[in-house]
């Protein structure tokens, strides 16, 4: 940076300044001094000279704006680059940028939709698909949400995630089975939290009433969920016949987990487990 600032001391063509701004600009912007780099970028925001790409200028003055929470600005540099630039990736770019930003869904979908409609960067259309299918996610739309899960193309990066929400997404309408297909095919399990993948297996199996199944995925959760562990091993045992075992596992969850919203239910199969094993005094 150093150097380049020495260098635009001396007697340059205009190109060769511009193109120096530049590096500048995108030195601070490397090293995320993004008030340095939006002053630089600034500065020749407006140059339209044969090889200089202004798209990739106006596109991470942009982001130098989000990164330092100038939202109004970013608004509106989206409106003046819109129409000239729609279609280009560094507008794109920052659009999805801005949207991570945003608290307003509706506006949010727009912008999401805009990018998957106009940009051609697999990059950016699996990002915004998998953004707008949270969004469906949150909004019950469980059928759009799977559409465009299954719209994202396969990408290392997006994998796992898409095969989870897909497996969400089922489990949500109902579909057990196919929530588990999805599951299956996360191949970085390290990538989730293990509970994740491993609660949402109990869940289905539990839906399926394939209660050893129940067992083995309740078996793996950690302390974290400790009373969901307790409270699905006990069920699958209680279906089981296990009935010593519904017992001796529930009496301590209704002891620690008074408020737990699954109380009435814990004490209800505790109840009916002691009268099978004929322990009437309980």
């Amino acid at each position: 940076i150093t150097e380049l600032k020495l260098l635009l001391t001396g007697n340059l063509t205009e190109t060769i300044k511009f193109k120096a701004v530049k590096l500048i600009a995108d030195n601070y912007f490397d090293i995320e001094d993004y008030k340095n780099a939006e002053k630089y970028y600034l500065d020749i925001a407006d140059v339209e000279i044969p090889d200089f790409k202004n798209d990739e200028v106006l596109g991470k003055l942009g982001v130098c704006y989000l990164k330092q929470k100038k939202l109004g600005l970013v608004e509106t540099l989206i409106k003046a680059m819109a129409v000239k630039y729609h279609n280009l990736y560094n507008y794109n770019f920052m659009l999805f940028q801005y949207c991570n930003y945003l608290t307003d869904k509706n506006k949010k979908e727009y912008y999401l939709n805009e990018i998957i409609k106009n940009n051609q960067s697999s990059e950016l259309q699996n990002g915004a698909l998998y953004s707008l299918a949270l969004i469906n996610f949150d909004n019950k739309q469980y059928h759009t949400s799977i559409t465009n899960l299954k719209k994202i193309s396969a990408d290392a990066k997006f994998d796992n995630d898409k095969y989870y929400m897909l497996a969400l997404n089922f489990y949500c309408l109902g579909e057990y089975s196919n929530s588990n297909n999805y599951l299956k095919k996360i191949k970085d399990t390290k990538y989730f939290e293990s509970d994740k993948t491993n609660k949402l297996f109990v869940l289905n199996y539990y839906n399926l009433k394939e209660y050893s199944n129940v067992l083995k995925y309740a078996g793996l959760l950690t302390e974290a969920e400790k009373a969901d562990r307790i409270f699905y091993q006990a069920s699958a045992d209680f279906y089981l016949d296990n009935y010593d075992s519904v017992v001796k596992e529930l009496d301590s969850y209704l002891t620690d987990y008074p408020l737990s919203e699954k109380f009435n239910d814990a004490a209800y199969l505790c109840a009916v487990a002691t009268y099978k094993i004929n322990d009437f005094s309980r």
